[in-house]
């Protein structure tokens, strides 16, 4: 009884690792399309915008119903700030 409780043990140790690793090999398939979009969302972020537009997102910014406070030890130390308003914490 025993020697199948450590067989099935091992089978089952396997099976995880098995799994385990390729998933950590999908992941890593995936890579090159990742970094392909991660390019594609920056390029986007750096795009020219006209001066009507910028205008309009500056003046429109202040206007947001939330603001942004310091961490003064009230969350993690990972936290640097955070947003209180409408539908926020």
């Amino acid at each position: 009884m025993k020697q199948r409780k450590g067989i099935f043990m091992l089978v089952c140790s396997l099976l995880a690792l098995i799994i385990f690793a390729g998933n950590n090999l999908q992941q890593h398939e995936d890579m090159p399309a990742l970094l392909q979009l991660r390019s594609q969302s920056t390029a986007l972020a750096a795009a020219e915008v006209d001066e009507a537009t910028r205008g309009q997102v500056v003046a429109n910014y202040g206007k947001l119903p939330m603001r942004f406070e310091a961490n003064e030890g009230q969350f993690s130390e990972q936290v640097r700030f955070v947003t209180r308003g409408s539908g926020y914490c």
